[in-house]
Order: C-alpha cells, then structure tokens, then sequence
C-alpha cells in the first residue's frame, strides 16, 4: 500500500499514525507513505486525516476502495 502526499515529511507525520506505515521524504515539498498492511478498506479511513493533495500509487484494491468510498462520501453529503 503506498501514495504520494503533496507535503513535507515533518507536516504529514502530524497527520498519521505511526503504526500505518513508513514515511519517506520525497523532496522537500512531497512524502512518500508506505503502508504496513493488505487491507484497503482498514487502511483507507486512515488516509482521509491527510489535509493535504494525495495520489494512491498501490495496489489497485486501494485505488479501487477509494473511489467507492468517495462514492459514499458524496452520496451522504447529498440534499436530496
């Protein structure tokens, strides 16, 4: 499991568990977040505390897992 968050190491350590993985700086402005785990939909919950521009690199499952999540998301923000 693993993305790229448009933010500096130290910002994103802020907004992260430890035990969800491994941080890595990219560049001063970008960090790497390798997962700790298989399971997208355990995971995915954890990425939303991430204030901040995001992409999923891996796997497809957790792409995947996302997009029905916004799904969600955006039905339950819905007036009807």
């Amino acid at each position: 499991m693993g993305g790229v968050v448009d933010g500096p190491v130290e910002q994103v350590t802020q907004w992260l568990r430890r035990n969800l993985g491994r941080l890595e700086r990219v560049d001063d402005h970008r960090t790497r977040l390798v997962g700790s785990t298989s399971d997208a939909w355990w995971f995915l919950p954890h990425l939303v505390a991430i204030r901040a521009p995001y992409r999923i690199v891996q796997p497809p499952e957790l792409r995947e897992a996302a997009r029905q999540l916004g799904a969600l998301l955006t039905r339950a923000g819905s007036v009807d």
